[in-house]
């Protein structure tokens, strides 16, 4: 079990699984709590990305016992999902960037924390989105065509 860090840009990705257990709640090396914006599976930060037929899962547990679990975090352009599943609790996707009120001191801990915030489109086609509180957030434009959440 690892964490994936997609950078690379307009690439198709298939027939892949991604299982993680990372959550916010877990003690990193220094002793300080994870947080949301680390606890993710799958990263992707490269442009026209394509994700198809695909399964992002983070099997942490439920939001009361662990905080929040990322299963996918996309923060890239031009990223597209088709026919993908996306599994987890709290905080299942996260489609940055985020909001301009948290660039204060303290108010994101995270791999993107200091790089510029830029306005992202993300197109879902035919996915199921999966989760029990608050599991899509973020600032990007996202598109779902045909997608199914289940809660």
């Amino acid at each position: 079990m690892e964490q994936i860090h997609i950078s690379e840009s307009n690439i198709v990705i298939e027939n892949k699984s991604f299982s993680a257990s990372f959550y916010a709640m877990e003690k990193m090396p220094d002793g300080s709590k994870r947080g949301t914006f680390r606890s993710y599976t799958v990263l992707v930060d490269g442009d026209n990305v394509t994700f198809k037929n695909c399964l992002f899962e983070n099997t942490a547990g439920k939001g009361d016992d662990v905080g929040q679990a990322l299963a996918l975090y996309l923060d890239g352009d031009g990223i597209t999902l088709e026919n993908c599943v996306l599994k987890g609790h709290q905080d299942t996707l996260f489609l940055a960037p985020l909001p301009e009120r948290e660039i204060i001191p303290g108010g994101f801990t995270g791999p993107k924390q200091f790089t510029e915030r830029k306005r992202r489109t993300v197109h879902f086609k035919n996915c199921i989105i999966e989760g029990g509180v608050d599991f899509i957030f973020g600032g990007a434009t996202a598109y779902f065509e045909d997608c199914e959440f289940v809660s």
